[in-house]
């Protein structure tokens, strides 16, 4: 047995209610604190759960703090009776088909100290929220609650949730990390201060492994091969640990790449990307949501076509008046801000790490016909004019509104609907525009005018060919493709307001995508996305430049966002 394996064993615990047959399998993920299946503890009703680990019988006591059922199915609990200190395992997401999986827990017979279990990752279920599925292994009734760790990376990548049959190796089925970041928040400080005191996970964990050659993956209509080699994952260094609900997206860049490194070539971006499409979508639990569909597109460097397959997300439906405002379910997590480009503005640097809480976003910028309905709403001041701009139909975005224009239809709308909305930080819009993507643009390496609304006799690169200059804005949701949080026209069209003060660069910004400092005399405010009169690069996911407060444009609007209390 391995010194890691031990120490996965260390960290598991028996779980049983009194006066309950049966029981379930448990382990520390904080100090005092144990996560399992909802359904091992479902019975409990307020008494104490019963923790045993190996042969240490009535070691402690805990009771249930946090229950989700299904589809969810996790628990927290809290340990009551505690007797000698205990290591947590290490929580990460990366896991990818075929990873060598290693799990331990205690099934229901025959094994009283616990039993281990190698099996092989399968890949992702299509439920929502989606399993890891799992086979080669006996994974026997009562190992519900037992900690996935993928061989590949030394961690945690999620808990068994469903067994299959005691006697052959059929495996099953386990909550992916994401799920469980996505659901307790809490989780995400507390295992980055366990693991800066305690290292010895850190100095176990091994390196990742060679994965087999190649891999057959399908999206939609077509099928491509992609290497399932050796991944770069998330590591502690310094004060940095980093969470993402979209799996192997920004986790898979190390934190000390350099957009000079000539590893990381185009080739490599088309892959990465590939991968990132590939993964399931993980949404925290929010009411009241619909799913939605949209197609998501990516190209090469080039501007070729590559990737085209359907996604899914959530999105709600806010009333105004006869018409509705789409806000698609953000989730949480951490993305590096800046520009990866070798020779990009110092305004876009330095690249450096953010962490975004979850957030509703309007799933296209503001229409004129949304403007009008708010404007005319009993709860506005009237500041608002009912039509700021001539040209364009009800379905175009507005313009020729300035900063504080946008600030107004914001509390207009909060008051009228008694949620908080406003616009989006700048970290906000970016984590957003890029939806996990690290690419100049979420469509990958380049931008063409099939994907959105810019001049097109100003390519990105210029080997690129030239495109169309529409000389005007277009509709909303003009465009076939969405990113892939499920948002329209982040690239082009119109610039669109933020929160923050402008700043020249990110040497004060916030780690936690809070509005950068304000000062009293700085009547600038940050635009991003760049517009329809916007040459290429003022598209990108990283540009950024400003407005004065009171000005208004005909290539500026802005899109809403609206805060989650989860």
């Amino acid at each position: 047995m391995s010194q890691l394996e031990n120490l996965l064993q260390q960290c598991t615990v028996k779980l049983s209610v009194p006066g309950q047959s049966g029981w379930g399998t448990g382990f520390f993920v904080a100090p005092g604190l144990i996560l399992t299946c909802a359904h091992v503890v479902k019975k409990a009703n307020g008494q104490p759960v019963q923790v045993r680990w190996q042969n240490q019988e009535n070691w402690a006591e805990a009771t249930v703090e946090k229950s989700l059922p299904d589809p969810y199915d996790l628990a927290l609990l809290r340990v009551t009776l505690l007797t000698g200190a205990h290591p947590c395992v290490y929580l990460d997401e990366a896991v990818q088909s075929r990873d060598p999986l290693y799990l331990f827990g205690y099934p229901d017979q025959d094994f009283p100290n616990g039993c281990p279990v190698t099996a092989v990752c399968e890949g992702y279920t299509g439920d929502i929220p989606p399993l890891i599925k799992f086979s080669q292994g006996q994974v026997r009734p009562g190992m519900s609650g037992s900690p996935l760790l993928n061989q590949r990376t030394g961690k945690v990548c999620g808990i068994v949730k469903f067994t299959r049959d005691r006697s052959v190796d059929l495996g099953g089925g386990a909550i992916p990390t994401q799920v469980i970041l996505a659901q307790f928040l809490e989780l995400r400080e507390l295992q980055q201060q366990w693991h800066q005191g305690d290292r010895r996970w850190i100095i176990q964990a091994v390196q990742p492994l060679e994965a087999p050659a190649i891999q057959q993956v399908n999206f939609g209509s077509e099928n491509f091969q992609t290497q399932t080699g050796s991944e770069n994952t998330n590591f502690f260094g310094g004060t940095h640990h980093h969470y993402n609900y979209l799996q192997n997206a920004t986790s898979n860049l190390p934190k000390n790449y350099s957009a000079t490194d000539s590893s990381y070539s185009v080739s490599e971006n088309i892959k990465k990307l590939k991968e990132q499409i590939n993964q399931p979508l993980v949404l925290p639990s929010v009411p009241n949501t619909q799913p939605f569909e949209f197609t998501v597109i990516a190209v090469d460097a080039q501007g070729k076509e590559v990737i085209r397959c359907r996604k899914q997300s959530q999105l709600l439906l806010e009333k105004l008046g006869d018409l509705e405002l789409e806000m698609v379910v953000i989730p949480g997590g951490d993305f590096q801000m800046g520009s990866f480009e070798k020779k990009s503005p110092t305004n876009e640097s330095p690249l450096h790490w953010v962490t975004i809480q979850s957030f509703l976003m309007s799933k296209y910028p503001i229409t004129k016909a949304q403007w009008k309905s708010v404007a005319e709403l009993p709860q506005s001041s009237g500041k608002l004019r009912k039509q700021p701009s001539r040209s364009g139909s009800a379905d175009h975005p507005v313009v020729q509104i300035s900063w504080y224009d946008a600030v107004e239809f914001c509390n207009c709308l909060s008051a009228a609907t008694g949620q908080k909305y406003r616009l989006p930080t700048e970290a906000e819009w970016e984590y957003a525009c890029r939806a996990g993507t690290t690419t100049p643009f979420h469509f990958g390496e380049t931008i063409t005018t099939n994907l959105a609304n810019y001049d097109g006799r100003y390519p990105y690169y210029r080997s690129n060919p030239k495109g169309e200059n529409r000389g005007k804005s277009t509709k909303v949701g003009s465009f076939p493709s969405a990113n892939l949080f499920g948002l329209f026209d982040m690239h082009g069209n119109v610039w669109e307001w933020c929160q923050d003060s402008w700043h020249e660069n990110y040497e004060v910004a916030s780690a936690a995508g809070k509005v950068q400092p304000e000062h009293e005399e700085n009547h600038s405010r940050v635009i991003r996305g760049g517009s329809w009169v916007s040459e290429a690069l003022k598209c990108s996911s990283a540009c950024r430049t400003f407005g004065n407060t009171h000005h208004s444009s005909k290539s500026t609007g802005f899109r809403v966002v609206r805060d989650l209390n989860i």
